[in-house]
């Protein structure tokens, strides 16, 4: 998990290059979506900001300047899911484990409302995502997902340094995705667990809320995402035991590194 958060900064200020630092953070999730059983994880993380003329990394994410626009562009979109241990999940009892999952892609950004640099802005974010599954001694594709998303940001700058965000938006997946997630082959089947073979489509919404600060040297990040699987497409796979879902996170960082190259203060 990469972090990339940046402190206000006015408009046109000389300001460090690059930024790291490192942390920590604390997850509490489900298996996958649809299932009512939860893993908690405490994880280190790395903390980074770059301000390149072409390429950026700050709290909008990953970001290739490829045109002279403040409202359009594109930048990477990242995604990622827990392995999973079959046995300590009784709808999957007996199946194979689920590998982790990357989810990877560019996506196209429109600014519809405010500037960024103001950190008050609303976008529409058009992500596709490739996933890759591993378990480190093996890479396989699993389908493709996109996310189309409105996401809604304020900021309030010193002395009460914050950001809130908002987002919501559909989910979509190939066969290839929904089918490692939420099938199951006639080897798998039992009388409590019916053969299914999932379809592309519609993979439900998901709400997502994050608040980030950053307190001097320190970055404070929570986030909480709630997923509605009614009237997708895996619904009614024999996986699928909850069509609500929840994600709760929180994170934090140390800044202890900075260039000593400076440079103008982009959007």
């Amino acid at each position: 998990m990469l972090l990339a958060a940046t402190a206000p900064t006015a408009r046109g200020q000389m300001v460090p290059l690059w930024e790291g630092g490192l942390g920590v953070a604390a997850l509490y999730m489900p298996d996958y979506r649809g299932s009512k059983h939860y893993q908690s994880y405490v994880l280190p993380i790395p903390y980074l900001v770059y301000r390149g003329e072409k390429l950026r990394l700050d709290r909008q994410g990953l970001r290739g300047v490829l045109f002279d626009s403040d409202r359009i562009y594109f930048d990477v979109s990242v995604a990622g899911s827990a392995p999973v241990n079959s046995r300590d999940n009784k709808r999957r009892a007996g199946m194979d484990d689920l590998d982790p999952a990357l989810q990877l892609g560019p996506s196209l950004k429109i600014n519809v409302y405010g500037r960024e640099e103001t950190r008050k802005f609303i976008t529409l974010a058009l992500p596709v995502r490739k996933v890759v599954t591993t378990n480190f001694a093996r890479y396989e594709g699993q389908g493709y997902v996109s996310n189309p998303l409105i996401n809604f940001n304020y900021g309030a700058f010193q002395p009460l340094d914050w950001n809130l965000g908002l987002s919501w938006g559909p989910l979509f997946a190939d066969q290839q995705y929904h089918d490692y997630f939420y099938s199951v082959s006639a080897a798998d089947a039992t009388p409590q667990r019916p053969e299914y073979h999932a379809r592309s489509g519609y993979s439900g919404s998901r709400l997502t809320f994050t608040l980030s600060s950053t307190l001097g040297s320190y970055w404070l990040a929570t986030f909480a995402i709630y997923d509605n699987l009614h009237g997708a497409v895996i619904d009614d796979s024999p996986l699928v035991d909850s069509k609500q879902s929840y994600f709760l996170g929180f994170s934090a960082a140390w800044l202890f590194g900075k260039s000593t190259e400076l440079v103008p203060e982009r959007d």
